[in-house]
């Protein structure tokens, strides 16, 4: 379709990243095959109500994928007026940094045990953390350098045992053939390029599996948890939210609810000296 083909050309010379322009021209060609190749805006808010199974957060995604169609693709801004979507505000699920070491002394492989080391020491996040190049990692300053979602640019924590760790693995690399791979996490398959995603994931579904942990890992998770620890140690939300690259702090404070679960452990003074 003509429209198609323009949402094609249009969003390929926006700095979009790669999951979301997916996403988008997931939900428009849905949208025009629900109005049969004729896209109205009455049609709009029909064809929201049959996406009653998404989540709040992904029906918010569907209604900006078309307002965007509509705007960009067509020239028409979008004049009915749609309810606003209300996000659900979950607790993050975290994994126990007892856990997460576990994980990392379980790890034979040394590349693999830095990427889970990385990820916890730096809270990246899966797109970001199988991009980092050797020239993005500031070993005297303990910085990592990281071009994020809408290419926003930022500097997150590196810690002194991942620099130590890379030391020792960098040295390994030297003795390689892929001495030009600019990436931290290189590819064994295409040594030109760097790491899946897809391997990222398996590395921390065979290590969690392996050791029999009651809980799923994913490396959004482990991002979950480097925030809620980091908050929990006394580290200020502000840096928080600069490391981990959220525009608002509104979003960085949902981890200050989930610290509120540690407060159970706590003992009240009263009921130590009721004891006495």
């Amino acid at each position: 379709m003509e429209e198609l083909k323009r949402f094609e050309q249009i969003i390929g010379i926006q700095r979009y990243s790669n999951s979301t322009k997916s996403i988008y021209r997931f939900h428009i060609k849905n949208f025009l095959r629900y109005c049969k190749g004729k896209p109205e805006q009455g049609k709009i808010l029909e064809y929201l109500s049959t996406l009653d199974k998404y989540r709040p957060s992904s029906l918010n995604i569907a209604k900006y994928s078309i307002i965007y169609f509509f705007k960009n693709v067509l020239n028409q801004e979008v004049t009915i007026r749609i309810p606003k979507i209300k996000r659900e505000r979950l607790l993050p699920k975290t994994v126990d940094s007892s856990a997460i070491m576990k994980m990392i002394n379980a790890t034979a492989n040394l590349k693999h045990k830095i990427l889970i080391e990385l990820l916890y020491s730096s809270g990246l996040r899966l797109g970001e953390i199988v991009k980092v190049r050797w020239e993005d990692l500031d070993s005297i300053n303990k910085l990592v350098f990281i071009k994020g979602k809408g290419n926003k640019e930022r500097y997150t924590k590196l810690s002194d045992k991942v620099t130590a760790d890379l030391e020792d693995y960098r040295n390994v690399r030297d003795k390689m053939s892929n001495l030009g791979n600019p990436y931290v996490f290189d590819s064994e398959q295409r040594p030109e390029t760097h790491i899946s995603k897809k391997t990222v994931q398996k590395v921390l579904e065979n290590t969690s599996k392996k050791l029999r942990l009651p809980m799923k890992v994913t490396p959004h998770r482990i991002r979950h948890s480097f925030a809620t620890h980091s908050l929990e140690n006394g580290t200020d939300s502000r840096y928080i939210q600069k490391m981990l690259g959220h525009s608002s702090s509104r979003t960085t404070e949902i981890y200050t609810q989930v610290t509120r679960n540690s407060l159970r452990n706590i003992e009240s003074p009263l009921d130590v000296a009721c004891r006495v």
